[in-house]
């Protein structure tokens, strides 16, 4: 496109003079600073494609719904009104919601997260209370077991200690929900 390079240069000559002279009237706005991968583990926000489940497909109805990350979808799938609320208007069956609920309430758990998420949910254990319910001891062979496979769902099996708080911290989960 020849006819466009003249008034390109004149444009970028015009804004360093502006520049350069003074007369630019305030600076540019700093872009909007995005989240890194802390700021969101800090937050229990993670990507709404890391749910065991979610996939492109599903991801975009939930986005069209306002739910971009974990958190957002934990808000919105807290009571059963709520999940009933988003199925219909994402057009996503219930029991896929349900599902997805607790796998986030599951990566609330410190220390937890996505990937050990899906890792517990490849042993079976896809909620806080199902957590709550397992032998810590018996749980760390069965994820150590999963995790020997390739490709891995982590890079280093957890500890018999790091499962037992799992297990201790759904249980304390366990118990709020039960004193509501």
């Amino acid at each position: 496109m020849p006819t466009l390079r003249p008034l390109i240069c004149s444009a970028l000559l015009l804004v360093s003079l502006t520049a350069a002279t003074g007369c630019a009237k305030q600076a540019l706005p700093a872009a909007p600073r995005t989240q890194v991968a802390s700021d969101l583990e800090a937050e229990r926000a993670y990507s709404i494609e890391t749910v065991l489940g979610i996939g492109p497909t599903y991801g975009a109805k939930l986005r069209e719904a306002k739910i971009t990350n974990t958190k957002k979808l934990a808000e919105a799938t807290n009571t059963r009104y709520k999940r009933h609320k988003l199925a219909e208007q994402a057009d996503i069956p219930y029991k896929l919601v349900l599902a997805w609920a607790q796998k986030v309430a599951l990566m609330n758990i410190k220390g937890l997260g996505p990937r050990n998420s899906n890792l517990l949910a490849a042993v079976g254990v896809e909620s806080p209370s199902e957590l709550a319910r397992r032998d810590p001891a018996n749980l760390w062979e069965r994820v150590g077991v999963a995790n020997a496979f390739e490709p891995k769902f982590v890079g280093h099996t957890p500890s018999l200690a790091t499962v037992t708080k799992w297990v201790e911290e759904a249980k304390k989960i366990a118990d709020e929900t039960e004193n509501d």
